[in-house]
This record gives structure tokens, sequence and C-alpha cells, in this order.
């Protein structure tokens, strides 16, 4: 090393590390798995990689770099939060974490946990994990950033994420104000600062969608119905959607009447009955029917049909008369 370098401030760094930590990608040449201690709590999991089952193992080695323009994953925004995630989520969580935070690096800005897996309608092995991703840009590199993870995913039942920007999230409040509002209802933002808490959302946009999603629902019923073409399974399948839909459009009409919101569908779907005065109870039996798998007969789907049509014709027409 020349005495010029040698007088240079600050640590050496490899010329490949690019000023970034190191991460060194080594392919295994046998299953061999990782044993890793981290701090952060009983909820990190100390088999966070597999090397027999991705057929990689990760190294993860801690270079000591300049302050000036790297991102400090101490930081408290960047800090790893998964006190409010049931534990049998969290190895999932951290691995896509950690996986995301090495792609991605300071483009990353937030990940957040929404929808069932944080209430009591979560079902294990059923239910799928929902997460938006917040960045600086959604670019094919992001992509592929997160489709490399898309097996050890699926193995998880971790849908792929939402990709959001802040401009976006901004900008999109008058078309998805339905589903911000669940959002901001069912969420837990487990690095980064929480995307969804100040958003503003006006009650006109929310009435219009609600409006517009109920009309799209009894096209959507309907041409199924005919599709379905006397298949009944099929018919049953429609009307488990439909139920599952309506729950975030029933809480939706709730918060529309400043009426408090639960968390849960069944709960949702029978406080709108009660406060629109629509009977919901087909509706809510065709939620069960995804987990509970009843023996219906052709005449107890064709009648939840008929129930079904007929309450949302109601909510239908008891948004359109909605004046704020």
């Amino acid at each position: 090393m020349s005495k010029r370098r040698a007088r240079r401030k600050g640590p050496q760094i490899p010329r490949f590390c690019d000023k970034k930590p190191l991460i060194l990608r080594l392919q295994a040449v046998s299953a061999v798995k990782m044993a890793l201690s981290l701090d952060g709590g009983p909820f990190l999991s100390p088999r966070l990689f597999s090397a027999g089952r991705w057929g990689t193992l990760w190294v993860f080695c801690r270079i000591r770099l300049p302050k000036e323009g790297v991102d400090n994953m101490a930081d408290t925004d960047s800090a790893l939060s998964l006190d409010g995630i049931r534990a049998s989520l969290r190895e999932p969580l951290t691995m896509l974490v950690e996986h995301l935070r090495a792609a991605l690096g300071n483009r990353l800005q937030s990940i957040t946990v929404v929808g069932s897996s944080l209430t009591e309608d979560f079902q294990p092995g059923s239910s799928d994990i929902n997460t938006v991703v917040v960045l600086e840009r959604p670019d094919v590199a992001a992509l592929d950033a997160v489709a490399a993870l898309a097996k050890p995913m699926r193995k998880h039942k971790l849908s792929p994420p939402l990709l959001m920007t802040p401009a976006y999230i901004d900008r999109s409040r008058d078309v998805f104000g339905i589903e911000f509002l669940d959002f901001q209802l069912r969420h837990e933002t487990i690095v980064g600062a929480d995307p969804f808490a100040s958003l503003h959302i006006e009650k006109a946009d929310v009435r219009l969608q609600c409006e517009r999603e109920l009309k799209a629902t009894l096209v959507r019923l309907r041409q199924g119905y005919i599709a379905a073409a006397g298949n009944k399974k099929l018919v049953r399948d429609i009307l488990i959607s439909t139920a599952k839909g309506l729950a975030p459009l029933a809480r939706a009409m709730l918060w529309l009447r400043d009426i408090e919101r639960p968390k849960t569908m069944a709960a949702a779907l029978r406080k709108a009955a009660g406060e629109f005065q629509v009977d919901l109870n087909a509706v809510v039996a065709a939620e069960r029917w995804r987990y509970e798998k009843p023996r219906l007969t052709d005449p107890d789907i064709q009648n939840a049909f008929t129930a079904i049509v007929g309450s949302v014709e109601f909510l239908t027409t008891t948004v359109d008369k909605f004046e704020l």
C-alpha cells in the first residue's frame, strides 16, 4: 500500500464492497443449517436461513463504515419491531425484513403488516400474511429482490408485498380510501415510519367508492352465477369471495357514519347489519364456509345466493342515499 493511500482518513473498505455492508453469498455444497444468534429478543428464530432448504448459505459480515451517507440500521425508525405480531409469524417476517434490507439498502423506507394476520380472523395454515413495503422507487431491481423470496414466501403463506412509494400513497387516497381505512384500522409497522397513521381521507371519496364497489359486486354476482352454469360449487366459491369483500365495505360505511369499526369480519358485518337495518346473516355464514366447509345442498346455495344479492342491493341503496 502506498504512503499516500495509508494517510487516507477513516477505515479502509474493500473496493468490491461499494461502501455498503459486505454481504457474501456462498453456494452451499451440501445441506447446511445456519444457526444465528441475533440481538432483539425471543421472537428472532435461531434458524432464520436454511441452506438445505434454499441451497444457499448467507453470511453477514459487519464492516465499520463512515457515518456520512450510510444508513444506520440501529436507528429507531429502522429497528425491527415485532412486539405487535403473533409469535408464529415472526420468523417469516424477520426473513422478509432481513432479505429486503440487504437487497434494497436505503431505498427501503418501511414494512407494514396489514390485514387478518393481526386479528382473530387469522387461520394458521390457511390465511395469508399481507404486507405493504414502502420504497423510494419500485423499479425492476426492487421487484427482483422480492421475487428472489418467492418460494420461501409461498411456504410461509406470505403474500407478495404491495410495493408503494410515499407519493403513490398520498395521491391514491381518493381512489383507495376503503383500503387505506382498513390499513389504518389493522396494521403494524415493523420497520421504518408508519405510512398510514396520519393519512387524511375524504368522506365523499369513500362514499363514492363504496357505491361503485357494491354495484360492481352485484354485477359480478349475477355474471358469476350465469358463468357457473348450474355448478353450485362454483356459486359457493363466488359467495365466499363476496362475503370476504363485503367486510371492508361494511367497515367503510360505518366509518362514514362515525361509528366504531370492529376489526374482525363477522363482527363488522353484524355491526353494519344492526346500524343499517339489513339482514347479513347469509353473508356471515358464507364467510365461515371457507374454513368450516359444511355439506351444502343445492337449495342451500341458491337460498344463500338470493339472500346475499338482496343484502348487497340494500347496502347499495343505503350508501347511495348517504348525505355527508
